[in-house]
C-alpha cells in the first residue's frame, strides 16, 4: 500500500504525528499546570480553552488564504507560529505568559490543518477520505506518546515544561521534511475569497464542524479529565495518571488504521455513524465504573472506536465541495473548536461544582449529540444529491 501513496501523503505525516502529541500534552499536564500557577479547574480549562480559540481564528484564516494563495506559503507561516508558540509555553514563567503563547501555537495550529487537508486532497481527490484516515494514523501514535511523554518529564525537575519543548523540535522536524516536497497548486487559486467562503458556508459542513465539535469534546473528557479523575478518586499517583491517559490516545491509530479497510467497503456516514455509536458504548461504563481496570479497558476500546471519526467526516466535507477543499476544511475544523471553548468551559465548570468524575460523564452526552448531528447533515446532504440530479 505504502508504494502507491502519493509523496504528499507522505509527507504530512510528520506534522500529524506533532499534531498527536500538541493535542496529547494539555490533558496528562493539567494537575502540574494548576499546582504551579495555584488555578483551579475553571481556570484550568484555559490550557485547552486559548489554543481553541487560536484555532478558531487560524482555520478561519487559513483555509480561504490556502486555497487563494498556495498550501506553502500557509504551511510554513503556520510551522514558526505553532513551533514558537509551543516553546515558549515550555519556558513561560507565569499563566499570562502560558496562556499569550498557547494562544499562539494554536493560531499556528489552525492556520496549518487546513492546508495540510487541501494538500492531500489536491493529489488524491477521488479517495480524499480514505487518504486521510491513513495521513492520520500517526496523529494517533503522536497522542499516544505525549502522556508517556508528560509522564516521563514529571519525573525530573523540567516537569510538564520539557514535554512542551519537544513538541517544539517535533514541529521543526516536521516543517523541514514537508520543505522537501512539491504541492499542486489548487484548483481555486483563480477564485475568489467571497466566493471559497460561500462555497464552504453552506449547511452540510455546518453540520459536520458541529459533529467535529462534539468528537473535541470526548477528547477534553477523556485526553483532558481523564488524568485527573485517575489521580482524584481511583488514587494513581500523578505520573502514572498522566501516563495513563495512553489508554486512550493509543486507540486512535488502531482505530485509524482500521478506518482505512473499513473505508473502502462501506460508505463514509455509516462508517462515522458506526464509529460514533461504538464509542458511546464504552463511554457509558467509563461514566459509571468504580474499577480502574474496567475503565482503562473501556476508554481504550472507544478511542479505537472513535478514531476513524474525525478525517472521515473532514473528508466528507473535502468531497462536498472539492474546489474549496481547505475553506471547508477551515470552516469545519473552525467550528469544532467553538465547541472546543464551550465544552472546555462546560467540562471545567461541572469538574469544579460536581465532581471529576461527573466531567467524564459528559462524554456520552457529546457523542450521542454528535451521532444526531451526523444524521441530520447525511439527510441534508442525501436531499441536495436528489435535488441535483432531478435538476439534470
Amino acid at each position: 500500500m505504502t508504494r502507491r501513496l502519493p509523496a504528499v501523503v507522505l509527507l504530512t505525516m510528520p506534522f500529524y504525528l506533532s499534531f498527536g502529541i500538541v493535542l496529547g500534552l494539555p490533558g496528562p499536564s493539567l494537575e502540574a499546570i494548576r499546582s504551579e500557577f495555584e488555578i483551579n479547574y475553571m481556570v484550568g480549562s484555559f490550557v485547552f480553552l486559548v489554543p481553541a480559540l487560536g484555532y478558531i481564528v487560524g482555520s478561519l484564516v487559513g483555509g480561504p488564504m490556502a486555497d487563494r494563495f498556495g498550501r506553502r506559503v500557509i504551511l510554513n507561516i503556520s510551522s514558526v507560529m505553532l513551533g514558537g508558540g509551543l516553546a515558549l509555553c515550555g519556558v513561560s514563567p507565569e499563566l499570562r505568559v502560558f496562556v499569550a503563547s498557547a494562544l499562539l501555537y494554536g493560531v499556528g495550529f489552525g492556520l496549518m490543518e487546513p492546508a495540510l487537508t487541501a494538500i492531500i486532497s489536491d493529489a488524491v481527490s477521488d479517495s480524499a477520505g480514505r487518504m486521510l484516515v491513513l495521513a492520520q494514523v500517526p496523529f494517533g501514535i503522536g497522542a499516544l506518546l505525549a502522556p508517556l511523554l508528560v509522564g516521563a518529564f514529571l519525573l525530573v525537575p523540567i516537569g510538564w515544561r520539557g514535554s512542551y519543548l519537544v513538541a517544539a523540535l517535533l514541529v521543526g522536524v516536521a516543517a523541514l521534511t514537508a520543505s522537501r516536497g512539491r504541492f499542486p497548486m489548487p484548483m481555486s487559486s483563480e477564485t475568489t475569497l467571497r466566493a471559497l467562503v460561500h462555497s464552504a458556508a453552506r449547511p452540510v459542513p455546518v453540520l459536520l464542524g458541529a459533529v467535529v465539535a462534539m468528537y473535541f469534546g470526548m477528547q477534553i473528557g477523556f485526553g483532558g479529565f481523564l488524568a485527573a479523575h485517575l489521580e482524584h478518586n481511583l488514587m494513581f499517583d500523578r505520573p502514572l495518571a498522566a501516563t495513563a491517559v495512553a489508554v486512550y490516545w493509543g486507540g486512535l491509530p488502531l482505530g485509524r488504521v482500521a478506518g482505512v479497510w473499513i473505508s473502502g467497503r462501506i460508505g463514509p456516514y455509516t462508517l462515522a455513524a458506526g464509529s460514533l455509536l461504538l464509542a458511546l458504548i464504552p463511554a457509558l461504563v467509563v461514566a459509571v465504573t468504580p474499577s480502574a481496570l474496567v475503565l482503562l479497558l473501556a476508554v481504550a476500546f472507544s478511542g479505537v472506536a472513535i478514531g476513524p471519526l474525525f478525517p472521515i467526516v473532514v473528508g466528507i466535507g473535502v468531497r462536498y465541495a472539492p474546489g474549496a477543499a481547505a475553506s471547508t476544511t477551515g470552516l469545519i475544523m473552525a467550528l469544532g473548536s467553538v465547541g472546543t471553548l464551550t465544552l472546555s468551559l462546560l467540562t471545567g465548570s461541572v469538574a469544579d461544582v460536581l465532581s471529576v468524575q461527573a466531567a467524564i460523564g459528559l462524554v456520552p452526552m457529546f457523542l450521542a449529540a454528535g451521532l444526531m448531528l451526523l444524521m441530520i447533515g447525511r439527510a441534508r446532504h442525501v436531499a441536495e444529491l436528489s435535488a441535483k440530479r432531478s435538476s439534470i
